[in-house]
């Protein structure tokens, strides 16, 4: 059995345990809304007002919502969770519905501020111990808490003043609106550290998802203060069914740089690695230029078949060099390519790479990039072959591969040794040697 055999069928039993949960605790589901509720809005509530939201991960939110409901349904209080463990997966990651809704399993509306801050009491005992994500742009109720709030509306994006005045009801703000009553300010709160404790400063965010942040930074140990990459891995960020974290991912980078480096794989050299606040940080190389993906985007026509030829020897290069040093890339695509001023492509981004002859693996790659699954199958070469395979072809098209779309269709008078080359990349039907050759004669 391998081990993504392992991971489905943990996640079948979650889901089984979750819509035995759902069918008791929430069983209303209307429209095409993600979420389901603990019952009809037949209770008048305010229109805006104190929200909770109690954060879990995909493994912890059975647990979390058998301890909380029976509470939440005796005290009559409206509350949501997403429809299904997919759903929350999606939640958490912070790209499907947005940065700000990662860790909102829960949605708690209370009908007053009293009411809000006992909920928040009970809520946060009743779910102390869990593993939860941290809600960002939300307070958090005491240190270490899964339990968050914000002031917000109740049933739509709008929320009013004292003087009747409708302002937007922003997700991103993390203070409430100055005319309200905190009924939550003498609660104790934790001052956390920062990154303006360390001699790394941020620049700005390259990307931010539920397992962390890139960011451009500047690293003012050195004189003059150089540019460097900062990426960040949160504790309980983005956790999978095999359990694993984004901290548990960067680390794992920054192990699998420092040996490919020693191997002479011209990866970003790394500066540093520390923790803060338990989350992991990796300092790192800033390499010059701009993503493969970006530079193809903004021609205007397509890259002449030498530069295409030229390109793909260079990718090819160096997935072998990653083979030769033990490893499968597992996210070989343009946007992972970094081309230089010089011309030369350097590859980035190994969270999801695994050693060769591995069972395990995160499987963090672009769907469209994934060689098609046969059910039971193992990470392996054909993995970064395939990758290899749609990016070649996008290279020489401008665009992602058609089921049944010829390359010659879209492009004609390529070659043949670049025609076949392709073709069997997409069919996992070539050998090493055969892509050498293929190469040489394309």
């Amino acid at each position: 059995m391998t081990q993504r055999t392992t991971y489905v069928r943990k996640a079948q039993l979650h889901d089984a345990k979750w819509t035995s949960l759902c069918k008791r605790y929430l069983p209303i589901h209307e429209g095409e809304t993600i979420w389901r509720y603990s019952r009809s809005d037949n209770v008048q509530l305010p229109e805006q007002g104190w929200k909770l939201h109690v954060s879990a991960t995909i493994l912890s939110a059975n647990k979390t919502l058998s301890r909380v409901a029976p509470y939440l349904k005796r005290h009559d209080i409206l509350f949501k969770a997403p429809c299904s463990l997919e759903e929350l997966e999606k939640l958490n990651a912070g790209l499907f519905y947005g940065y700000s809704q990662v860790g909102k399993f829960l949605t708690v509306y209370p009908r007053n501020d009293s009411e809000a801050l006992c909920l928040a009491s009970e809520l946060d005992r009743l779910t102390k111990g869990l593993p939860a994500p941290v809600v960002p742009f939300d307070s958090q109720f005491g240190p270490g808490s899964n339990v968050f709030y914000r002031y917000g509306s109740f049933s739509n994006d709008a929320i009013s003043d004292v003087d009747g005045k409708l302002t937007v009801d922003c997700r991103e703000q993390t203070t409430p609106p100055s005319w309200v009553a905190n009924p939550f300010a003498t609660v104790a709160t934790k001052t956390s550290s920062s990154l303006l404790d360390t001699p790394f400063r941020v620049i700005r965010s390259l990307s931010q998802r539920g397992k962390g942040g890139v960011y451009e930074g500047v690293d003012f140990r050195f004189d003059p203060p150089r540019r460097c990459i900062i990426k960040q891995g949160r504790v309980v960020g983005e956790v999978g069914w095999n359990g694993k974290d984004g901290a548990w991912m960067v680390k794992k980078e920054a192990e699998i740089l420092r040996r490919l480096a020693k191997a002479g794989v011209e990866v970003p050299e790394t500066y540093l690695t520390f923790k803060l606040n338990n989350h992991f940080y990796l300092v790192m190389e800033q390499i010059g230029g701009e993503t493969l993906q970006s530079f193809l985007e903004k021609r205007k026509r397509r890259l002449p078949i030498s530069q295409v030829v030229a390109m793909a020897k260079q990718i090819w290069l160096l997935l072998t060099q990653i083979h030769n040093a033990g490893w499968i890339w597992m996210d070989c695509k343009p946007a992972n390519l970094i081309v230089t001023p010089q011309g030369k492509l350097r590859p980035i981004d190994f969270e999801g790479a695994c050693a060769l002859n591995s069972s395990d693996s995160t499987y963090w790659q672009t769907r469209s990039f994934m060689r098609p699954a046969d059910g039971n199958q193992r990470p392996s070469i054909a993995d970064d072959l395939y990758a290899f395979g749609v990016t070649c072809y996008f290279l020489l098209t401008g665009r992602m591969p058609e089921s049944g779309k010829r390359i010659t269709a879209l492009r004609p008078h390529v070659p043949i040794g670049l025609h076949n080359l392709i073709e069997r990349l997409l069919n996992s039907d070539i050998s090493e040697d055969e892509i050498n050759r293929l190469l040489t004669s394309g």
